[in-house]
């Protein structure tokens, strides 16, 4: 019996180092009650960053719109592998064309042009973000800041900054083959996706819009995307303590950046410091096995 006891907490104590990808924000994403960023700062897909695609046709997996389910908002880069949790739960009228609406992503722009979310974590050694824009063009930049701290609330330490730029490491979420009616319009999608460490996780062939009415995408047609950053730090016992996503051409409205989510990968030296609550049930249900073991053989001696 004493064998059977001690497999058994070999086994749990197996299962303390265990290292991977962890979505910012948890099955919700980046809400409003993790972020504390308001809600009138995130937007939808379907009224938004796509609102004149009305017809989407051959897309490369289901896009994670407008849910109220943590955990039915999943999207999972086919290049990579890499998991990103869009924002689920959250509803606003900005969120919507007409009425109140479910929103998927944070908006930069405007009077916001810089958000930042906390991480919170030590040991990070790789970042993705999921970035695209509204209306921007070629040549726009944005910045990504990685704020570190030896606490993981308080940013004490020097940061890094990263410059994306427009057609290079992030794009449009369309990419329109003619004009609209408004300006700026259309702008090309990324043109190698092996370049600058980008990838694109979400995709669909076609789209239409509509012939006539106002707004940037009327009359064009084209295809629909949503590409992810990637970032490789050096792993250290600071901690990210937040990122902050900055749009430099925001103020003058001419680019609307969308962060739809943020995954990190955690070392493996940090996490198998800090065992998940399940496998510390299991590694305390073992000791209790064995103490009731013990006292058995002491009550039958």
């Amino acid at each position: 019996m004493r064998k059977y006891s001690l497999l058994f907490i070999g086994f749990c104590l197996a299962g303390v180092a265990s290292a991977g990808e962890i979505q910012i924000g948890g099955l919700s994403g980046l809400s409003s009650a993790y972020t504390g960023i308001n809600v009138s700062n995130e937007r939808a897909y379907t009224s938004t960053l796509f609102a004149f695609a009305t017809t989407i046709t051959s897309p490369s997996s289901a896009l994670p719109t407008g849910t109220t389910t943590a955990g039915a908002n999943q999207l999972v880069d086919p290049n990579n592998g890499i998991q990103f949790n869009t924002i689920a739960g959250d509803s606003a009228t900005n969120c919507a064309l007409t009425g109140t609406g479910l929103c998927d992503y944070l908006a930069v722009s405007g009077s916001t042009t810089l958000i930042t979310v906390p991480v919170g974590l030590n040991e990070i050694d790789q970042v993705w973000t999921l970035i695209n824009d509204y209306w921007g063009l070629s040549g726009d930049q944005a910045k990504v800041i990685f704020n570190f701290g030896t606490t993981a609330t308080v940013a004490n330490l020097a940061s890094q900054t990263v410059t994306l730029t427009e057609g290079n490491q992030y794009d449009d979420a369309l990419d329109c083959s003619a004009a609209g009616t408004s300006t700026p319009n259309c702008t090309n999608f990324i043109t190698s996706t092996s370049s600058a460490n980008t990838s694109v996780a979400w995709s669909a062939a076609s789209y239409t819009a509509p012939t006539s009415g106002t707004g940037p995408y009327v009359g064009t047609s084209g295809s629909l995307s949503l590409s992810d950053q990637s970032f490789t730090l050096t792993p250290t016992a600071n901690y990210l303590v937040s990122i902050t996503i900055e749009d430099l051409n925001g103020a003058s409205n001419v680019s609307k950046l969308a962060l739809s989510a943020i995954t990190v990968d955690q070392a493996a030296s940090s996490q198998s410091a800090i065992p998940e609550p399940s496998t510390v049930l299991l590694l305390l249900g073992g000791l209790v096995v064995m103490a009731a073991i013990h006292l058995r053989r002491r009550l039958v001696a």
